[in-house]
């Protein structure tokens, strides 16, 4: 797979690639470039922000992670993107807007 990624470098193979290293083999650093490579060839789809807000959640860079889900949000809005904002919003003590995304998953249920 990663010689089929380097032959070629398109987008859906760098994002899977980079979803591999982040969830299958915890390879932080090597998920971040492959992502953001993603995130500057294809930046309207939504899912490399959300992996790229996993990636920051992970390593508690909370602005970084609201930044990259907030964009996520803006392009494709989804439960997943609206906990995990919150939780960034959260760990940056902004409770009032943590509170007002969690309602909001918590309305969606």
């Amino acid at each position: 797979f990663q010689q089929a990624v380097h032959e070629s470098r398109d987008v859906q193979s760098l994002n899977n690639l980079a979803w591999m290293y982040f969830y299958e083999e915890e390879n932080d650093d090597k998920a971040l470039e492959l992502i953001r490579e993603v995130v500057k060839l294809n930046p309207s789809s939504y899912f490399p922000y959300n992996i790229l807000g996993d990636i920051y959640m992970k390593q508690e860079k909370w602005t970084e992670a609201k930044e990259a889900l907030q964009k996520s949000i803006s392009i494709q809005p989804s439960d997943e993107a609206y906990h995990n904002v919150a939780v960034a919003h959260y760990n940056l003590g902004e409770l009032e807007k943590a509170s007002e995304f969690f309602l909001r998953v918590a309305g969606d249920s």
